[in-house]
């Protein structure tokens, strides 16, 4: 099932019939609004009709920062019951059968000029079966010289639709604790808010009027990163209980079910909380932080542990986890970019109350190179290798970055040290063996890429599993081929438990 509009949606028919009328031709729509104006309740509204058009689904996008349009493709794929991960997955959407809206919601929080331009790429792409609509509370770097797009800028409610609006509200809640605001451009959530409190300059929300039950679900919602399973909520707890108290936040807040059954919280209703002090501390993140951990395996599930267990005073998960990503098997291709994101946001944390074990600093000056470019990181490792003189992790790493800055003799000369230490694990020899054959390879010298396998027969000819998955890894690194490298990586790593 695809993503749905509010049930209770007022006013915006001219905004709507516009959407309607230039999208026959258009690829690209841009939604633009102060918080609370209702864009994403009006993106879903313009695209089920879109949809209907079009026999196309709708699906919903929650941008985060650190979002790629990789990233993406691949939760729109698995959305749509086409789970490909890769490099592939971007052009399996372009191809695929079934028509999509695709909503990229609060498009903002991202920032990432190339996600921009892969918007733009995707809206000139004429015939085919992707239609975008983005919303955004600023003006985001998109021209109509370089892609023809329609923008719709959502003001407040004019009185009539307000007053539309408000004896709705009063059919389905009762009447509220105040009456209806006057004047033009009102916002359709401060009307719902007025639903769910006296309206007190100092507490709006009347949160502090929350029994203990109901403040304590509040405060796990908002410290939850992601729309939360009901079983989450009621782990530990009551059932009958917590489904009676999440029907009265419902009512209060106007928490909206998402996909799948889960619940999230609007944005302003977030802040609202977080600043109070029904704020989620150690005890929430804590549960939210044994939920994750029952979970499946996953990189979803390693940052939802990491990001609570920081805030849960449990440093120690988190270290076990960011040292996981360090290993060499994870961290030579990126995941994503909001993975790596998470990761520098987790290890920036960490550093101001741990000393950082080599990996993780290696695994960060790693995220650095491919955000900023590997130049800028290679001073930052020229300090480390001097803290660590002649270690060949650092030889690798620092080998292996010179080859990204194009500096392929100094990658040469670093790699070579590694390749030739014992003191490495045989992973770790074996991929700084790869990087160096591919060194020559990108020096023009394939005499001396042989060179290299010639001299390393012994390390590469293991046998068993191990060397199989190993093997296969490796021809991934000369390939450049970030899918297969993570299904080679998992080989490994599973014959190696």
């Amino acid at each position: 099932m695809g993503s749905r509009s509010p049930a209770l949606f007022v006013g915006r028919e001219v905004e709507l019939a516009s959407l309607a009328e230039h999208m026959a031709q258009l690829r690209l729509a841009l939604v633009y609004g102060v918080g609370g104006v209702g864009k994403t309740s009006f993106a879903l509204r313009a695209a089920e009709g879109l949809a209907e058009r079009h026999g196309a689904r709708v699906v919903l996008h929650a941008c985060q920062p650190g979002d790629s349009i990789g990233g993406i493709a691949q939760v729109t794929l698995a959305k749509l019951g086409t789970p490909i991960t890769g490099a592939t997955a971007l052009a399996t959407l372009i191809a695929h059968p079934t028509p999509v809206v695709l909503i990229l919601d609060d498009l903002h929080r991202v920032a990432e000029p190339a996600l921009f331009e892969a918007v733009v790429h995707l809206a000139l792409r004429r015939g085919s079966n992707l239609w975008l609509c983005a919303t955004s509370r600023e003006a985001l770097p998109i021209e109509p010289s370089v892609v023809d797009h329609l923008v719709v800028r959502l003001r407040g409610l004019p009185p009539q639709d307000a007053r539309t609006l408000w004896d709705a509200l009063v059919d389905l809640y009762g009447a509220p604790g105040s009456v209806l605001p006057t004047g033009n451009d009102l916002l359709p959530l401060s009307l719902k808010q007025a639903f769910s409190g006296s309206g007190q300059a100092s507490d709006p929300l009347r949160l502090a009027a929350l029994d203990a039950l109901d403040a304590s679900l509040l405060a796990e919602l908002c410290a939850h990163r992601r729309p939360v399973p009901h079983e989450a909520l009621a782990a530990e707890r009551d059932p009958i209980e917590v489904a009676e108290a999440l029907a009265r936040l419902r009512r209060r807040f106007l928490i909206e079910p998402s996909e799948h059954g889960r619940l999230q919280v609007h944005d302003l209703v977030r802040d609202a909380v977080l600043a109070s002090p029904l704020a989620p501390g150690i005890h929430e993140h804590g549960r939210c932080s044994r939920w994750a951990r029952a979970q499946p395996p996953g990189v979803d599930r390693d940052l939802d542990l990491a990001y609570h267990a920081l805030r849960a005073g449990d440093d120690p998960s988190a270290i076990a986890i960011l040292e996981d990503h360090a290993s060499i098997l994870r961290r030579v291709f990126p995941l994503s970019a909001r993975t790596e994101h998470e990761l520098l946001d987790a290890i920036a944390q960490l550093s101001a109350r741990h000393e950082l074990s080599l990996p993780v600093r290696l695994l960060r000056e790693r995220i650095h190179a491919r955000q900023n470019g590997a130049a800028h990181v290679r001073e930052s490792l020229s300090r480390i290798a001097a803290e660590h003189p002649g270690d060949p992790l650092v030889d690798s790493e620092r080998g292996q970055v010179a080859a990204m800055a194009g500096d392929l003799r100094e990658a040469v000369t670093l790699l070579g040290r590694a390749a030739d230490s014992t003191a490495l694990d045989p992973i770790t020899r074996t991929l700084s063996v790869a990087l160096l054959a591919d060194a020559y390879r990108s020096l023009g010298d394939p005499a001396g890429m042989l060179a290299v396998f010639d001299r390393y027969r012994d390390l590469l000819a293991f046998a068993g599993p191990l060397g199989a998955g190993t093997r296969l890894w490796m021809e991934a690194v000369l390939a450049h081929d970030s899918e297969q490298y993570g299904r080679a990586a998992e080989l490994v790593a599973d014959t190696q438990r």
